[in-house]
């Protein structure tokens, strides 16, 4: 285990370096990374990516090909004669300009992927999750107590409340996926994300985020499928029980 996915394991949130300089596409990127639990930092211009990638270590790097100042090529050449901390950092690069033989100059050069934009936020987050390591972390006490204004027993009265709902609105969720009943599945998801926000269920605020966002996108059934697994997985971290054999 490296020392990324340690602290992972102990419940640190990947960090995640953005890169764009259009100003539209780096808020629209950083809406669809909001769902993960992850940190974002994002920059608008190449040098500063580089220099970032000198200073910080992450977890991931995404970067628009063409970004001002220095190309999302030149950086990765730049962090690796570096010998830095970012060496072994996994790369994704954006561009709106993709084909066959550039996406394999990417690889080939040592990024994971050149994604094509536009990209839907599903799309994204999926390729993300690929590469991130795993985390732990189901629950962000301190948004809890910031949502409780620092009282730290109505931090645990609104916990207690969610888990005594949380199972009746998991059965309830699946049966509405299961039925293709979306409009249900949307309300109840909303409300869920609610409770998650204020309690800082931040695993479980993921999952209801993902699943909502694949089925209002018309996702195929596969990776709905895939969504409601984590969906359950979460919930039962959550609530403290071992997952359904």
């Amino acid at each position: 285990m490296n020392a990324k996915e340690a602290d992972a394991t102990a419940g640190r949130q990947p960090r995640i370096l953005l890169a764009e300089d259009d100003e539209v596409s780096r808020e629209f990127l950083l809406d669809a990374l909001s769902r993960l639990p992850a940190n974002v930092m994002a920059v608008a211009d190449g040098a500063t990516a580089r220099d970032e990638l000198q200073r910080q270590c992450f977890d991931l790097a995404l970067l628009d090909r063409g970004l001002p100042s220095m190309d999302a090529m030149t950086i990765r050449q730049s962090v690796m004669s570096s010998a830095g901390a970012n060496v072994k950092t996994p790369m994704l690069a954006l561009s709106a300009d993709v084909d066959a033989e550039l996406r394999e100059r990417f690889i080939d050069s040592g990024f994971v992927d050149l994604l094509a934009k536009p990209i839907t936020a599903s799309a994204l987050r999926k390729a993300v999750r690929s590469i991130l390591p795993a985390s732990n972390q189901d629950w962000d006490e301190e948004q809890a107590l910031a949502a409780a204004n620092g009282n730290r027993d109505i931090a645990t009265r609104l916990r207690q409340l969610m888990l005594q709902d949380l199972p009746g609105q998991r059965e309830q969720l699946l049966r509405s996926v299961a039925s293709a009943e979306f409009s249900a599945a949307h309300d109840l998801l909303h409300r869920m994300k609610a409770a998650c926000a204020f309690c800082g269920a931040v695993r479980l605020a993921a999952a209801c985020s993902e699943l909502d966002d694949l089925l209002r996108d018309g996702t195929p059934a596969t990776d709905i499928g895939a969504a409601c697994a984590e969906f359950e997985q979460a919930c039962h971290a959550a609530l403290g029980d071992p997952p359904q054999a």
